[in-house]
């Protein structure tokens, strides 16, 4: 029995050093765990902290979707916008063909207005040239014509004295006829006094 007693002791002393160093252990851990938060405060901590991201990051994506659904608004209207020009570009010639079209018609027209011009120009010329000499033809007529006239001008008397030749011809001048015809006037009264 003593010797089951000394083999507890032995054993208990064991124990009671593990137990020593256990409470170091404990009191090293208990000193250590004073220094910390508690497990309660660090998971409403990390809660906290999530849950503030988490809210935000919930309104970003309630923007995000909102500018999503402007963005698909505002490309559809560009891509029916873009479907116009495109059908309307394939109703169209390219600028640089339409250009040389327009350079081929306007240089032909040009080149035939200048032929038309030419034309008149030379159709101008012969006439004024048929016209000078036409005027000249006539200019000379006329002025031999005037040049008789002006001879027989000069062989006929003056106006005044071809009358007054005629009145003395005829034996009469505006003043006898006036005292004759007034005395046919004044004849009828004479001749009633007379009566």
């Amino acid at each position: 029995r003593l010797r089951n007693v000394e083999h507890l002791l032995g054993e208990h002393q064991v124990l009671k050093s593990g137990h020593d160093r256990n409470a170091q252990v404990l009191g090293a851990l208990q000193a250590s765990h004073a220094q910390h938060a508690t497990l309660f405060d660090r998971v409403e901590y990390l809660e906290r902290t999530l849950g503030d991201s988490a809210d935000q990051h919930s309104q970003e994506m309630v923007m995000l979707r909102e500018t999503h659904a402007k963005f698909l608004v505002t490309h559809g209207k560009h891509a029916q916008d873009l479907q116009s020009l495109m059908e309307a570009h394939d109703h169209h010639a390219r600028m640089a063909d339409r250009l040389d079209y327009l350079e081929r018609v306007l240089g032909d027209s040009v080149d035939a207005h200048a032929a038309e011009l030419q034309s008149v120009r030379e159709g101008h010329d012969v006439h004024a040239r048929a016209l000078l000499d036409r005027l000249e033809s006539t200019h000379g007529k006329h002025t031999q014509d005037l040049e008789s006239l002006m001879e027989a001008h000069g062989h006929h008397a003056k106006m005044a004295d071809r009358l007054d030749y005629l009145e003395r011809v005829v034996g009469d001048s505006a003043d006898s006829h006036a005292a004759e015809l007034q005395s046919v006037r004044e004849g009828p009264d004479v001749h009633a006094r007379a009566l």
